[in-house]
């Protein structure tokens, strides 16, 4: 794991186990609740999805009481107000990518703003996402975030970190019209299949791979992937000529 994201992990995680009576409610929520928990706090899928890379054992615990409400609910004020500053935070930045016409950056954005802007104060996100839409790439994107906020950010380090997390979720934000399929989100399909790191594998149409836990497509599943990927559930859909195309190995 990148020291980028695990400083990211680390700073939501140290809010909710500040004392050893929760930290079994981690365990809980790497197993079982992931989903809701992420949608809680208004952060990509990516960012703590791909907590399940670390081998942990859940306890056995009764997992229907361990729901959004009720791990808020066992959290002290003070915790209960960073959980809220943080999901504040990330809607208030998803926001503001879409204001600047940068929805598809917003993960980025994100991921960014949770691994490196612990001293900065007086952030303002709407300043920060013109960063992103002036900027012609990362490279020029992270320096301009280390220049405005007086921030080092090692290009290399936050690339590494990205691609690992990209490569974790579907970006939810790249798509224009998630309710129909369409050239030009199957166009960001492809990009981000690329930007994510995505590796060829025979068969394959997007899905992540049981072994290594890399995504994977060979030609035709890339645009098979995109014509079976449903947005609104983040799955994979089960029509028959995709069944027939993965059962077989590929066309």
């Amino acid at each position: 794991m990148s020291a980028t994201v695990a400083a990211a992990l680390k700073k939501i995680a140290i809010y909710i186990l500040g004392d050893e009576k929760k930290r079994g409610k981690l365990f809980v929520l790497i197993g079982s609740i992931v989903v809701g928990f992420i949608g809680l706090m208004c952060l990509p899928v990516a960012v703590l999805s791909s907590m399940g890379s670390m081998e942990v054992e859940p306890p056995e615990i009764d997992k229907s009481l361990f729901n959004e409400s009720a791990i808020i609910a066992g959290l002290d004020s003070e915790q209960q107000a960073k959980i809220t500053e943080i999901q504040n935070s990330g809607q208030a930045i998803e926001d503001a990518m879409t204001g600047a016409g940068v929805r598809s950056q917003t993960i980025k954005a994100q991921l960014i703003y949770m691994s490196y802007f612990d001293g900065v104060q007086n952030f303002n996100a709407e300043s920060y996402a013109n960063l992103f839409a002036a900027a012609p790439n990362d490279s020029d994107l992270i320096a301009a975030i280390n220049s405005t906020y007086g921030l080092e950010i090692d290009y290399d380090e936050y690339m590494r970190s990205y691609t690992w997390v990209m490569n974790s979720t579907i970006n939810e934000y790249m798509f224009t019209d998630g309710t129909t399929k369409n050239c030009s989100d199957l166009a960001a399909w492809a990009e981000n299949a690329y930007v994510s790191g995505w590796g060829y594998m025979n068969g394959f149409i997007g899905e992540r791979n049981d072994t290594d836990r890399i995504r994977y497509a060979d030609n035709a599943g890339l645009m098979l992937g995109y014509l079976n990927y449903n947005p609104t559930d983040k799955m994979f859909g089960f029509d028959y000529d995709t069944l027939v195309y993965t059962e077989q190995g590929g066309l």
